[in-house]
């Protein structure tokens, strides 16, 4: 942990403590939630805490609101401080500075801080609505910046309730919109929706129940009651993965450990014209609105001639033969190792519908090989680009069926239901024994078994086959190796757990190296 990650972890322990302390229930969120179980702490880069809590629970939190200083924190949100502008609350560390751009001109507290968002209760029917509403409702209540394009499909509505803000009051413009996403209580709901613009994150309600307890930085801290399904929501089925340092989001902030955000606060009133600053942003962010249209037309451009930029440095055309050989060859790693560039940057392709000018056999190749490396989630997202104009590809389609295949038995070998992972893959034909997704679950089911049933040849050997051709994938290495330490080679199984660690981005791999073997 670094400085300010102590820090925080600091204040997340008393906040803990202060919520369990009045029988409130909430779970770790997005990376603080990956942290936990991939990690059993912070993300290495990350520089927040983010937690969630149903609105019940949430409601319950803000009858307390007044106690926060017995933790020397401040809880800053809408019901607190009317003229806030975030949908997330806040609990504020007073003992010093952490300003994030977003938030320079609330004028509150702002020190080391951990997010607070809610968990809507909403009937599967009613998804848009709601949507819809708080689209709405983060507007009217964020003046300072906007939140989601998806505004602009609701400009007219906008407009009536910035008119409605001038004659009734902000207050109670957004007490009404407000109570247009609260309406739907727990019991009359089957998902949670996230309050929060940027993504409308939609879970099943089950996903949450009774908090789950995991250990992050040597404290047990809850985590939805599924955890991993929780995550693939969010994030993906590769949310295990630890991504490449360019992809590692931090945010963009100021800190000071040793001055009190309460310096802040007395500062910004001394110095800062709050009302006029809301003034002009209001009407900036009105402007800001009316001109999404065009912009979106200009970002469509703009990704576009990139997207035809990146087309032109792949030089497709020219490997197209290169391709073909390797496949022949069944030289599959260097084959998918080539088209990496291309699969690394396909967001930009799939963000404006273009389908650079490659063969369509190369396609499904990559789609195949994509899903026999391990790597069903950038399958899916090869296929959900081609797909566009090859809809009634039989091959395609099939490739399709294949992905969900994986992806429901990777999810069930991710929550460890390994009864059900036996049941679908016990009736698969030999062909599927060279996904790696199955390997690693056949050999999970044989080691558990009693000694007597297990067939330890069997299980090797399906290793040692897939290793011919894929000999850098790591997941199948480390089972290999588990197998290894089982028979009582162990000086085998360490050294090819090093060479795991040394080169695997899975962290959940990594993360039982470490505690099992104690291996870094």
């Amino acid at each position: 942990m670094n400085d300010e990650q102590k820090l925080l972890l600091d204040l997340l322990i008393r906040t803990d403590k202060f919520l369990k302390k009045r029988n409130i229930n909430y779970y770790l969120d997005g990376g603080t939630a990956i942290g936990a179980i991939r990690h059993n702490g912070f993300l290495p880069w990350d520089d927040d805490a983010d937690i969630y809590m149903t609105r019940d629970e949430y409601k319950k939190m803000i009858s307390y609101s007044n106690e926060f200083s017995e933790i020397n924190a401040d809880l800053a949100c809408f019901e607190t401080y009317p003229d806030y502008s975030k949908t997330a609350a806040r609990i504020s560390d007073l003992n010093n500075t952490m300003i994030i751009k977003s938030d320079i001109f609330h004028g509150k507290a702002n020190g080391q801080s951990i997010d607070v968002f809610i968990l809507d209760p909403v009937p599967s029917d009613k998804i848009d609505e709601y949507s819809k509403n708080l689209c709405l409702y983060e507007e009217i209540l964020t003046y300072n910046y906007v939140v989601n394009n998806r505004v602009y499909d609701y400009i007219d509505e906008y407009k009536e309730y910035l008119v409605k803000e001038k004659e009734l009051g902000r207050e109670a413009t957004l007490k009404e919109l407000k109570e247009s996403i609260e309406k739907y209580s727990q019991e009359e709901s089957d998902k949670f929706i996230l309050r929060w613009g940027n993504i409308p994150m939609v879970y099943d309600k089950e996903v949450f129940g009774t908090p789950r307890y995991i250990n992050f930085e040597g404290y047990m801290l809850p985590c939805p009651q599924k955890t991993e399904a929780f995550l693939r929501t969010q994030f993906g089925y590769d949310w295990y993965i630890i991504p490449k340092a360019e992809h590692q989001v931090n945010h963009d902030l100021y800190i000071n450990n040793e001055i009190s955000s309460n310096n802040y606060v007395n500062d910004f009133n001394e110095f800062v014209n709050e009302d006029e600053a809301e003034y002009n942003l209001k009407n900036r962010k009105i402007y800001w609105v009316e001109n999404i249209g065009n912009k979106m037309i200009m970002d469509k451009v703009e990704l576009l001639l990139q997207a035809k930029k990146l087309e032109m440095q792949f030089e497709m055309d020219k490997k197209e033969s290169i391709l073909t050989n390797l496949y022949k060859s069944k030289n599959y790693e260097e084959f998918i190792n080539i088209m990496d560039p291309f699969i690394e940057n396909i967001k930009t392709f799939i963000d404006c519908s273009y389908i650079p000018d490659i063969k369509l056999e190369i396609y499904l190749k990559e789609i195949y090989l994509l899903i026999l490396s391990g790597r069903h989630y950038d399958a899916k997202k090869l296929y959900n680009l081609v797909k566009k104009d090859n809809n009634d590809n039989e091959q395609l389609n099939q490739l399709k069926d294949l992905i969900t295949l994986i992806e429901k038995i990777d999810s069930y070998y991710q929550d460890k239901e390994l009864i059900k992972v036996e049941n679908e893959i016990k009736n698969l034909n030999e062909t599927y024994n060279m996904i790696p997704n199955v390997i690693n679950a056949k050999i999970e089911i044989e080691l558990l078994k009693d000694s007597k049933s297990k067939n330890i040849d069997e299980i090797y050997s399906l290793c040692e086959n897939y290793l011919q051709y894929f000999p850098n994938n790591y997941d199948v290495l480390k089972k290999k190796g588990d197998i290894l330490y089982f028979i009582g080679d162990k000086e085998k199984a360490i050294n090819l757990f090093k060479r795991v660690i040394k080169n695997s981005n899975n962290g959940l791999i990594l993360l039982e190296l470490k505690e099992k073997y104690d291996l870094n």
